[in-house]
Protein backbone atom coordinates (compact mmCIF):
# COMPACT_ATOMS: atom_id res chain seq x y z
CA UNK A 1 0.00 0.00 0.00
CA UNK A 2 1.28 2.96 -0.97
CA UNK A 3 2.17 6.16 1.87
CA UNK A 4 -0.02 8.71 1.91
CA UNK A 5 2.19 12.25 2.34
CA UNK A 6 -0.15 15.12 3.71
CA UNK A 7 1.86 17.47 2.92
CA UNK A 8 2.42 16.97 -0.79
CA UNK A 9 -1.49 17.73 -0.94
CA UNK A 10 -3.03 20.57 -1.60
CA UNK A 11 -5.99 21.65 2.00
CA UNK A 12 -8.84 21.22 -0.62
CA UNK A 13 -7.41 17.50 -1.51
CA UNK A 14 -7.50 16.72 2.41
CA UNK A 15 -11.47 17.64 2.46
CA UNK A 16 -11.96 14.06 3.71
CA UNK A 17 -10.05 13.06 5.88
CA UNK A 18 -10.51 16.52 8.16
CA UNK A 19 -8.42 14.94 11.11
CA UNK A 20 -5.44 15.49 9.05
CA UNK A 21 -6.33 19.37 8.62
CA UNK A 22 -4.66 20.33 11.85
CA UNK A 23 -1.38 18.83 10.15
CA UNK A 24 -1.16 21.11 7.46
CA UNK A 25 0.83 24.14 8.84
CA UNK A 26 3.76 22.18 9.30
CA UNK A 27 4.24 22.65 5.73
CA UNK A 28 6.20 25.48 7.00
CA UNK A 29 8.47 24.62 9.76
CA UNK A 30 11.24 23.00 7.79
CA UNK A 31 11.88 26.35 5.99
CA UNK A 32 11.32 28.43 9.65
CA UNK A 33 13.66 26.11 11.21
CA UNK A 34 16.54 27.14 8.73
CA UNK A 35 19.20 29.29 10.40
CA UNK A 36 19.31 31.43 7.19
CA UNK A 37 15.69 32.46 8.07
CA UNK A 38 16.09 36.34 8.90
CA UNK A 39 13.29 38.39 10.28
CA UNK A 40 11.92 39.10 7.20
CA UNK A 41 11.76 35.60 5.75
CA UNK A 42 9.73 34.49 9.20
CA UNK A 43 7.43 37.13 7.94
CA UNK A 44 6.37 35.72 4.84
CA UNK A 45 6.08 32.57 6.39
CA UNK A 46 3.75 33.72 8.76
CA UNK A 47 1.69 35.31 5.67
CA UNK A 48 1.75 31.81 4.10
CA UNK A 49 0.90 30.10 6.91
CA UNK A 50 -2.21 32.45 7.83
CA UNK A 51 -3.11 31.97 4.11
CA UNK A 52 -3.30 27.64 5.20
CA UNK A 53 -5.05 28.57 8.52
CA UNK A 54 -7.83 30.22 6.42
CA UNK A 55 -8.10 27.50 4.25
CA UNK A 56 -7.88 24.74 6.86
CA UNK A 57 -10.96 26.89 8.28
CA UNK A 58 -12.66 26.81 4.97
CA UNK A 59 -12.85 23.37 4.60
CA UNK A 60 -13.56 22.29 7.67
CA UNK A 61 -16.86 24.57 7.50
CA UNK A 62 -17.10 22.87 4.36
CA UNK A 63 -16.77 19.42 5.79
CA UNK A 64 -19.28 20.25 8.28
CA UNK A 65 -21.84 21.61 5.65
CA UNK A 66 -21.42 18.00 3.49
CA UNK A 67 -22.08 16.65 6.87
CA UNK A 68 -18.90 15.06 7.28
CA UNK A 69 -18.12 16.42 10.44
CA UNK A 70 -20.15 17.81 12.97
CA UNK A 71 -20.00 21.71 14.75
CA UNK A 72 -18.66 20.46 17.45
CA UNK A 73 -15.68 18.26 15.30
CA UNK A 74 -15.33 21.67 13.16
CA UNK A 75 -14.58 23.55 16.66
CA UNK A 76 -12.22 20.58 18.37
CA UNK A 77 -9.86 20.27 15.13
CA UNK A 78 -9.73 24.14 15.24
CA UNK A 79 -8.74 24.07 18.82
CA UNK A 80 -6.11 21.17 17.84
CA UNK A 81 -4.69 23.51 15.05
CA UNK A 82 -4.38 26.03 18.03
CA UNK A 83 -2.67 23.97 20.05
CA UNK A 84 0.01 22.63 17.12
CA UNK A 85 0.46 26.07 16.18
CA UNK A 86 1.28 27.45 19.68
CA UNK A 87 3.60 24.96 20.09
CA UNK A 88 5.86 25.58 16.52
CA UNK A 89 5.10 29.00 16.01
CA UNK A 90 3.90 30.88 19.15
CA UNK A 91 7.36 31.78 20.14
CA UNK A 92 7.98 33.66 17.15
CA UNK A 93 7.29 37.23 17.11
CA UNK A 94 6.28 37.68 13.67
CA UNK A 95 3.69 35.15 13.58
CA UNK A 96 1.52 37.60 15.46
CA UNK A 97 -1.53 38.71 12.80
CA UNK A 98 -1.17 33.99 12.28
CA UNK A 99 -1.90 34.05 16.04
CA UNK A 100 -4.65 36.58 16.11
CA UNK A 101 -6.13 34.46 12.89
CA UNK A 102 -6.20 31.23 14.34
CA UNK A 103 -7.30 32.84 17.88
CA UNK A 104 -10.29 34.30 16.20
CA UNK A 105 -11.13 31.38 14.16
CA UNK A 106 -10.95 29.23 17.53
CA UNK A 107 -13.38 31.67 19.65
CA UNK A 108 -15.76 31.56 16.71
CA UNK A 109 -16.57 28.14 16.46
CA UNK A 110 -16.00 26.93 19.92
CA UNK A 111 -19.21 26.58 22.42
CA UNK A 112 -17.71 26.99 26.04
CA UNK A 113 -21.33 24.78 27.02
CA UNK A 114 -19.81 22.03 25.14
CA UNK A 115 -16.75 22.12 27.67
CA UNK A 116 -19.37 22.18 31.00
CA UNK A 117 -21.10 19.06 29.54
CA UNK A 118 -17.76 16.84 28.57
CA UNK A 119 -16.71 17.81 32.07
CA UNK A 120 -20.11 16.29 33.59
CA UNK A 121 -19.85 13.30 31.15
CA UNK A 122 -16.36 12.01 32.04
CA UNK A 123 -17.36 12.68 36.06
CA UNK A 124 -20.08 10.39 35.50
CA UNK A 125 -17.88 8.07 33.62
CA UNK A 126 -14.95 7.67 36.17
CA UNK A 127 -17.67 7.88 38.81
CA UNK A 128 -19.49 4.60 37.35
CA UNK A 129 -15.75 3.28 37.03
CA UNK A 130 -14.67 3.65 40.33
CA UNK A 131 -18.48 2.44 41.43
CA UNK A 132 -17.77 -1.12 39.15
CA UNK A 133 -14.42 -1.44 40.55
CA UNK A 134 -15.35 -1.03 43.67
CA UNK A 135 -18.13 -3.81 43.54
CA UNK A 136 -15.63 -6.09 41.76
CA UNK A 137 -13.01 -5.82 44.99
CA UNK A 138 -15.97 -5.68 47.59
CA UNK A 139 -17.00 -9.39 45.50
CA UNK A 140 -13.32 -10.38 45.85
CA UNK A 141 -13.16 -10.24 49.55
CA UNK A 142 -10.91 -7.19 49.39
CA UNK A 143 -10.49 -5.15 52.36
CA UNK A 144 -12.99 -1.64 52.70
CA UNK A 145 -9.49 -0.04 53.39
CA UNK A 146 -8.11 -1.10 50.41
CA UNK A 147 -11.41 -0.71 48.33
CA UNK A 148 -11.72 3.14 49.22
CA UNK A 149 -7.42 3.47 48.41
CA UNK A 150 -7.75 2.01 45.00
CA UNK A 151 -10.83 3.66 44.27
CA UNK A 152 -11.17 7.03 46.50
CA UNK A 153 -14.75 6.07 47.40
CA UNK A 154 -15.51 6.59 50.95
CA UNK A 155 -16.05 3.81 53.61
CA UNK A 156 -20.70 4.42 52.97
CA UNK A 157 -20.30 5.01 49.41
CA UNK A 158 -18.25 1.69 49.09
CA UNK A 159 -21.50 -0.12 51.71
CA UNK A 160 -24.12 1.43 49.87
CA UNK A 161 -22.92 -1.19 46.57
Amino acid sequence: MPTFKVLQHSVSELEGMALLLPFYILKIRNELEKKSTDSEKKKALSKKLECYIIEIDKTLRKCNENNYITERDTAMLLRKLSFIYNELYGKHEEFMEADMTIKKLVEASWDDTWDKNTAKVEAKAERKFKNQTAKAMKAGGEAVDKIMRYTGLSRREIGAL
